[in-house]
């Protein structure tokens, strides 16, 4: 018996629509596709109902010499329920650099080719992007057929600014990359768009919590399915919705609002962050620079009128996390006291006091025995409140900042007594 010829010995983009007399049904009814026009038609397909499909997207697919597909298997469900006959060829991320060579080859002979994806609108965090470029390149004809697109259906039901968004894909798989991307994207002025998988969906959402904070968000399941649903709430509300139930299942979308007002002055989680991204590229002088800027021009206001409470402790925490160290809290206390910073290394928590003064030798010498005797009382507070820190090797420290100095750090300022 003879071997099958290989697809591409096989030519089965070569197809004759015309002896194939395209055509589609709907409603029941059978009606013929008009000729297409050569070149490359991108068509847009149902993201779960099938019955969001255009006539012209039908029409195109039925009339096409053949589909490049992500993948057939899905697509031929689509196929069979309009009675679509058009041969389809496998395109997607592990072949399509062996395809585009063959599929540019047919267009240039005047042949038209529809690409779809598995669902929603192609080259949307889809293959394609390449294969549309070389065509524009070349000036061959290129056609968009629009239609269902799981992007602005979650957008529009999401109930979030719609003026401004950016949609980002999928985000790195690990919480570490995820974090750095989160604090790159957090300064853009609009909603955020993201897909995700639903075994990552819980992590990416306390990720998401960590660096961005309260905002809004809602999270789209089953767009336009049966068992549609998107749910609606804080960036935290949500990250403990989905951690303490089972996994979701389905395609999933993710929004985010736009950052507030409050939203630009960073938070510490997000200002560790961007040192982090800094330090990769600059020295960590350079890195404190960049990581400290804030948007709106408040930076140079803040070296204007000295360093403020408030922006050292931002300064102290990038220094300190630079370091090795992590935040665990933050301004612990209140009136009668408060520790500015508790930071862990290792089997070392320090209890850091940031003290900025115009020069270095005032900010050293500004922790008074009062100071120490009120620091200290609170350090016994919070001890009583996380107990598991006994066993550690406690330590008061110190961060002590000026205008255009660097920061020093100075471990076991001052002796505790508890």
């Amino acid at each position: 018996m003879a071997r099958a010829r290989p697809l591409w010995q096989r030519d089965r983009m070569s197809t004759d629509a015309a002896a194939r007399s395209p055509s589609y049904t709907a409603f029941g009814l059978k009606a013929e596709a008009e000729p297409l026009a050569p070149g490359l038609h991108i068509v847009a397909t149902p993201i779960g109902n099938l019955r969001d499909i255009s006539f012209r997207a039908l029409a195109t697919l039925a009339a096409a010499d053949a589909i490049l597909a992500e993948d057939t298997r899905t697509s031929k469900t689509l196929l069979a329920h309009y009675g679509i006959s058009t041969p389809l060829l496998p395109y997607h991320e592990h072949n399509a650099a062996q395809m585009r060579p063959k599929v540019l080859a047919k267009l240039r002979e005047g042949g038209k080719l529809a690409l779809i994806s598995d669902a929603g609108t192609p080259l949307v965090s889809d293959p394609g992007y390449k294969l549309v470029a070389e065509l524009v390149a070349e000036g061959l004809p290129v056609t968009g057929i629009p239609g269902p697109s799981a992007v602005l259906a979650a957008l529009v039901l999401a109930g979030l600014p719609t003026d401004r968004f950016f949609f980002e894909g999928f985000l790195p798989p690990k919480s570490g990359g995820r974090r750095t991307r989160l604090t790159e994207l957090a300064a853009i002025p609009g909603t955020l768009v993201f897909f995700e998988s639903p075994r990552r969906l819980a992590e990416m959402l306390s990720d998401a919590a960590a660096v961005l904070g309260a905002r809004p968000g809602a999270v789209a399941r089953e767009l336009t399915k049966f068992y549609e649903t998107v749910r609606r709430g804080t960036l935290p509300e949500l990250a403990a919705h989905y951690e303490s139930e089972e996994e979701a299942r389905g395609e999933i979308v993710v929004i985010i609002g736009p950052p507030g007002a409050a939203e630009l002055v960073p938070t510490d989680e997000a200002i560790a962050e961007r040192l982090r991204a800094a330090m990769a590229k600059v020295s960590l002088k350079e890195a404190v620079g960049k990581a400290g800027a804030d948007p709106g021009g408040r930076r140079r206001r803040a070296k204007r009128s000295g360093l403020t409470g408030r922006r050292a402790e931002w300064l102290a925490i990038l220094w300190l996390t630079a370091k090795g160290y992590r935040l665990l809290e933050r301004r612990f206390g209140g009136k009668g006291g408060e520790i500015d910073l508790v930071m862990k290394r290792g089997r070392t928590i320090a209890f850091v006091e940031v003290k900025a003064r115009g020069r270095l030798d005032d900010a050293m010498i500004a922790i008074t025995a009062e100071k120490q005797r009120l620091v200290e009382r609170r350090i016994r507070h919070w001890l009583s409140r996380n107990p598991w820190a006994s066993e550690h090797f406690l330590r008061a420290d110190a961060v002590f900042l000026a205008p255009w100095r660097r920061p020093r750090h100075v471990p076991a300022a001052f002796a505790l007594v508890l």
